[in-house]
């Protein structure tokens, strides 16, 4: 659903949820539904901002995927991050701040830096976002890492911006 905000045709934002479901199913088809979009495009002209939910090793089902695999975990959760953001045509290159949310980071943070490093290289990164890694309790005890995104588009005229 698109919703416009503002007092003027300079100052309208539009907004749009994100979806992947071929990657993740919605909060909502949990057993216990939760209130929250994968990701939200919010839109005005010559911009979009994008941003991409807490997402992990999660599948289309929800269910966890690669339990007890750090690596398999965190590389799921840059594919997931991917998927959605395809969701608003934009892709890791267009990602500006990543936030990340390792179980143990004294135990993970080296591999999950092995595995960002080998992802952004494959996804042709040549500058890299502002990132912040931090230990946390993650929803689910098998969940290792966990990652939010924000990624900022420029638009080239305001028909892009009616999605």
């Amino acid at each position: 659903m698109t919703q416009a905000h503002g007092r003027s045709d300079a100052s309208i934002v539009t907004r749009r949820a994100l979806h992947a479901p071929e990657n993740m199913c919605e909060a909502y088809d949990y057993p216990r539904p939760s209130a929250f979009s994968r990701g939200l495009e919010a839109a005005w002209p010559g911009m979009r901002m994008i941003f991409i939910s807490g997402t992990a090793s999660v599948g289309p089902a929800g269910q966890t995927l690669h339990p007890g695999d750090f690596k398999a975990q965190a590389r799921r959760a840059f594919e997931n991050v991917r998927a959605v953001l395809a969701d608003a045509g934009a892709a890791w290159t267009d990602v500006v701040k990543v936030t990340v949310y390792l179980r143990d980071i004294g135990r993970d943070y080296a591999a999950f830096n092995e595995v960002r490093s080998a992802y952004f290289r494959e996804a042709g990164i040549r500058t890299f976002p502002a990132s912040t890694c931090v230990q946390a309790l993650l929803c689910r005890e098998d969940l290792l890492v966990e990652m939010e995104a924000l990624a900022i588009v420029a638009t080239r005229g305001p028909e892009e911006n009616t999605t």
